[in-house]
């Protein structure tokens, strides 16, 4: 190992304290924004719904199995005594302060000096938030995936130490939350040990921690191998058409994106692989060879980090190849090639960058100074933005999407207090919030997706009976509700058992109005022979 694993003197309690609340605060910062976040009606809701299954019955996305199992048997029961805003708030609160410490143990055993791991956790952030290809995030709210970032920063550290048995646990414990977060961590480190460290660190020596940690990511991946199980080929292969190349390309399948989706992202995550690039060989010149890596703390960061980013690579040269084969392509892109990089190159650009000013001050270099400055002005700059976006819009990411943020909360609100709790609702498409504040079933909404076959195939026809001119996915989709006449808007409540609709008010439908505002409309469906 280089200089930088010497033994030191632990720092006192209290100074380790504050540095991860220093951490904390920046990785809060880049997402300032109250619950809901964007995905945590998607998955609180479910918590509830699993422990109280009165909870939106006859939701479609609701009553589909979950792939997330231990995120529902560890944090389901909250939501018995606990608003669902709480539980986010609590979730997220421990989940900070959770990776904070885990950056901090695997920052000090790079750099093992004071604030060092503060500044690399605003550089990890700000690389994250501006730099991402596929949309991959590490803070943003309460889910099973910022968990699983946890175990993997444990996990490197082990790594990092040689610690090879810890290192396949802590994947384990990862998996165990998140199976692809965990399981692509996995691939990659035991890919590095068959070409680089096969011969230093025998198999057998690593087979208890590979059996224990095989035993515990059973929980993360019986229930994912459960989700299609009993699916036939063919709707199996359509729901992964469906979830790949219709409703996720953003992170499954981004060369079928648009050309200008495609170049903003590009260019962004351009811009933060080739800074890691020359960090790399910066740290490559130092150390006077590429074999050098294998024992510098920083230098297997960043093969980690070079193993992620040929994931990547490999998710595009399926894509390219398999372009005119959507179902084939599916089958193989559904499993995230390419988020795992967007979160792997900063934690190697962080690092590799803090190792490089901790050498420039150890032998006082003159640049030193300035190469600090930039550092903070690069990290700083993304984090600032965020939160003026955040004071100029203060609202929640869920609800800050929808027309009037004002009048949604306020017709949700009415629903709740007004409605049966068993009624189902045909709600506007874009909404992801209507199921945490209303409490209400829905028919269908773009955001909710379940992941088993059979019920991803079924979202996909009510996604486009519902929302299409006359249920045909040819046609664009409507912009409310009331475009498609109260005729269709009876149909589609007979067929799913809806009796109240929520649209915007441009467009009256012929039904009674028990409530509206200025934005939104809330109508009751009587059976036809009322």
């Amino acid at each position: 190992m280089s200089s930088s694993s010497r033994s030191t003197v632990p720092p006192p309690w209290w100074w380790v304290c504050a540095e991860i609340g220093q951490i904390v605060c920046i990785l809060y910062l880049v997402a300032p924004a109250p619950p809901p976040g964007v995905n945590e009606p998607h998955y609180l809701c479910r918590l509830r719904h699993a422990i109280d299954p009165e909870f939106c019955p006859g939701d479609i996305f609701l009553e589909s199995p979950d792939a997330h199992y231990t995120f529902v048997v560890a944090f389901a029961y909250l939501t018995q005594f606990l608003p669902l805003t709480a539980v986010a708030w609590i979730g997220r609160l421990g989940t900070l302060v959770a990776l904070a410490w885990a950056w901090r143990r695997l920052s000090r055993t790079v750099v093992p000096r004071p604030l060092f791991a503060v500044l690399g956790a605003a550089i990890l952030a700000s690389a994250i938030a501006e730099g991402n290809l596929a949309g991959e995030w590490l803070v943003g709210g309460f889910e099973a995936k910022g968990i699983a970032y946890v175990f993997v920063l444990l996990g490197l550290r082990a790594w990092v130490m040689n610690r090879w048995n810890w290192t396949w646990v802590h994947f384990g414990m990862a998996s165990a939350w998140h199976v692809l977060v965990g399981g692509w961590s996995v691939v990659i480190v035991f890919a590095l040990w068959l070409f680089a460290w096969r011969r230093e660190q025998p198999l057998v020596n690593m087979l208890p921690g590979l059996l224990v940690g095989g035993a515990i990511s059973l929980a993360g991946v019986l229930p994912a191998l459960a989700l299609n199980a009993a699916q036939s080929p063919d709707v199996g292969s359509e729901a992964a058409r469906i979830y790949v190349f219709e409703r996720l390309p953003h992170h499954l399948a981004p060369l079928h994106k648009p050309a200008a989706w495609i170049a903003e992202r590009a260019g962004r995550h351009a811009t933060v692989t080739m800074l890691f690039v020359a960090l790399l060989f910066i740290r490559r010149v130092e150390l006077g060879g590429w074999s050098a890596f294998e024992r510098d703390e920083a230098g297997r960061i960043a093969i980690y980090s070079i193993g992620a980013m040929a994931l990547a690579l490999v998710g595009m040269a399926i894509e390219l190849a398999l372009w005119n084969h959507p179902h084939a392509a599916a089958s193989l892109l559904r499993y995230y090639w390419f988020r795992l990089t967007d979160v792997a190159v900063p934690i190697g650009l962080a690092m590799l960058w803090i190792r490089l000013l901790a050498d420039m001050l150890g032998r006082n270099d003159r640049f030193a100074p300035a190469m600090l400055f930039v550092m903070l002005l690069t990290s700083g700059y993304p984090i600032a933005t965020r939160l003026v976006d955040y004071v100029q819009s203060p609202w929640p990411p869920a609800v800050a999407r929808m027309r009037n943020p004002d009048d949604w909360l306020d017709v949700c609100g009415w629903i709740e207090e007004n409605t049966p709790s068993d009624a189902v609702f045909l709600t506007p498409r874009g909404n992801s919030s209507f199921k945490w504040y209303a409490q209400r079933p829905e028919v269908v909404t773009y955001k909710d997706i379940p992941q088993n076959a059979r019920s991803l195939v079924e979202w996909r026809s009510r996604l486009y009976d519902v929302y299409t001119p006359g249920g045909d996915p040819e046609q664009p989709w409507v912009r409310s509700l009331g475009e498609l006449g109260t005729t269709r808007v009876r149909e589609l409540a007979n067929k799913y058992n809806a009796t109240y609709v929520l649209t915007t008010v441009e467009e009256p439908l012929g039904f009674e109005m028990p409530y509206d505002n200025d934005t939104y409309a809330v109508y009751r469906i009587s059976p036809p022979n009322h």
